[in-house]
């Protein structure tokens, strides 16, 4: 009985050395894989910006592990499908220009505001009265306050622009908002941002040119949104003499070849240019002519429908940009 039991340790004991060395051999290969996985995470945002990786904020902020609003300033193209909102944060301070569709009732929207800390909103752009970039809006105003909103007092004709329009109306008599009509050189202070619209003109006849383009800067990074904005709106722009120059261009009409021409992206020499569009949407945006004239002018393309939602951070002149996919 010794024998046999002197054999069985014998066995176990074998048993137990190699499985010993299996963990080991397993412990080192996840902590390899570990140590990759987040030298990429870190790295893959700065070498290539359409890169899919996310970076570790948003990560920490999908997690719940950054609590109340980021310090900084940042600026954040959501992915809201075929549709556009912007999110511009500094400090306690945030503002939306547009808000997506409101295919989901808005949650798309307020969810990424809550998750990015924001409790209130000090201004409110909606662009104009389409419904993808207004029909999240009245969830928005219904659910944060809002101190100003700007927006058209035309009500749209096409039965669900109206809709929508008559919803965010609604939503605002509710919370006691009145809203204020876009004018080209209205200005405003968003914690260290400076808004100003440089162009609106409602008695357009397509509502995609009554769009309100917004210029904001921080004094060192300039960002310009062009809501639907086309061609003709881009000429006025250019005549004008206005400053266009910009770091971050927000393509008008989601990259439609009817806007973001050739001697637009001249006049704005935009480092980045963000095209917000819904994955295989039928309209075929952003146009691949739209694309080449945007490379070819030496900007950066990254899109919604590819990228994710797209982030840019901004420190001391500095961006570091970051992707949801």
């Amino acid at each position: 009985m010794r024998d046999e039991g002197c054999a069985y340790q014998r066995c176990m004991a074998a048993c137990g050395g190699k499985h010993r060395r299996a963990l080991r051999r397993a412990l080192i290969a996840l902590t390899a894989l570990v140590l990759l996985l987040s030298l990429c995470i870190t790295a893959a945002p700065r070498l290539d910006p359409n890169t899919s990786l996310p970076g570790w904020s948003r990560i920490f902020s999908a997690a719940g592990l950054l609590p109340g609003q980021p310090e900084g300033e940042s600026v954040h193209v959501l992915n809201v499908g075929q549709g556009t909102a912007v999110l511009v944060i500094s400090g306690g301070h945030a503002m939306l220009v547009d808000a997506g569709p409101g295919a989901d009732g808005g949650r798309t929207v307020t969810r990424y505001l809550r998750q990015m800390g924001v409790e209130r909103l000090d201004l409110v752009i909606a662009t104009h009265a389409h419904e993808d970039h207004i029909g999240a809006l009245s969830a928005v105003v219904q659910k944060f306050p809002v101190e100003r909103l700007v927006m058209s007092q035309t009500r749209p004709e096409a039965e669900e622009d109206a809709a929508a329009y008559d919803r965010v109306r609604n939503a605002c008599a509710d919370r006691g908002i009145t809203p204020t009509a876009p004018r080209a050189g209205m200005r405003y202070t968003v914690g260290g941002f400076a808004v100003e619209l440089l162009y609106a003109d409602a008695a357009a006849a397509e509502e995609n040119n009554r769009s309100a383009v917004t210029r904001i800067t921080d004094g060192k990074s300039v960002l310009l949104l062009m809501g639907d904005a086309e061609q003709p709106v881009e000429e006025a722009l250019i005549t004008s003499g206005t400053d266009l120059r910009a770091d971050i261009l927000v393509a008008g009409h989601h990259g439609s070849k009817t806007s973001t021409t050739s001697a637009f992206l001249q006049a704005v020499r935009p480092g980045y240019v963000v095209f917000s569009a819904g994955e295989d949407n039928s309209f075929g945006h952003p146009a691949p002519e739209v694309l080449d004239r945007a490379q070819d002018c030496g900007a950066r393309c990254l899109r919604t429908d590819v990228n994710g939602t797209v982030v840019f951070r901004l420190w001391d002149g500095k961006r570091t940009l970051e992707t949801e996919w």
